[in-house]
């Protein structure tokens, strides 16, 4: 099998005049979902259509939290996503799913990142 280059990633910085700048990763085709989810620094716009149209259904889904079918199947949708597109399957557990009125989904990390384990010598003292 031959090797694949890895996917594209397009970084988006958008600026708003309050001095807040707010990077998003681009996704387009849907090789490039899972090195997205990856990373959690950046929120993530999903330009995948079919992808999209997965995502504002789980979306949809998880906003109806008090009814036992509508969780059900958010569940499964998501196990669904996460097997298409060969991911870890509690991805949805790490990422938010918004939507905005033009129809544009983004993922937003729920967890910070993780600052890199540190060796003991650089511990400061206190």
């Amino acid at each position: 099998m031959p090797d694949e280059p890895a996917p594209k990633v397009h970084h988006v910085s958008v600026s708003i005049p309050m001095g807040i700048e707010v990077t998003l990763l681009r996704v387009t085709r849907r090789e490039e979902f899972g090195p997205a989810l990856a990373q959690h620094e950046k929120s993530i716009l999903i330009e995948d259509q079919e992808l999209k149209k997965q995502l504002a259904r789980l979306a949809y889904l998880q906003e109806i939290k008090w009814w036992l079918i509508p969780i059900l199947l958010a569940w499964i949708l998501s196990q669904a996503i996460a097997h298409n597109y060969k991911i870890d399957a509690s991805w949805h557990v790490n990422w938010k799913i918004e939507r905005s009125f033009d129809g544009k989904i983004t993922l937003t990390p729920t967890v910070p990142p993780q600052a890199p384990d540190r060796p003991a010598s650089q511990i400061p003292d206190e």
